[in-house]
């Protein structure tokens, strides 16, 4: 049930996403499409700190989950955890 609430948390903020139960959560991340590229040039539309973030870290409160949102590249790398709405770990983006 959990993972129908996260993937319909997400798709509730034009989010479709793929989901799979990971360590004491779930792995998260965006269906047909890498967040390579907003790490590359440092998020300089604003998607992952405005959009990816704080859904992440809403929707783990919504379902008391914890989440690692990863970028679906061949690094698998991880853009947030967030655990029960608390965030432990975000990507490191320099200030512009």
């Amino acid at each position: 049930m959990t993972m129908n609430e996260i993937v319909n948390d997400y798709q509730n903020h034009n989010l479709s996403i793929d989901i799979h139960s990971f360590n004491d959560g779930y792995s998260v991340h965006l269906k047909n499409q890498s967040l390579l590229q907003d790490i590359r040039d440092n998020d300089k539309n604003g998607f992952l700190r405005n959009v990816i973030i704080p859904v992440t870290q809403e929707v783990s409160m919504q379902t008391h989950s914890k989440i690692y949102f990863n970028a679906d590249d061949p690094n698998m790398e991880l853009i947030v955890t967030a655990n029960k709405g608390k965030l432990e770990y975000t990507i490191n983006l320099s200030n512009q």
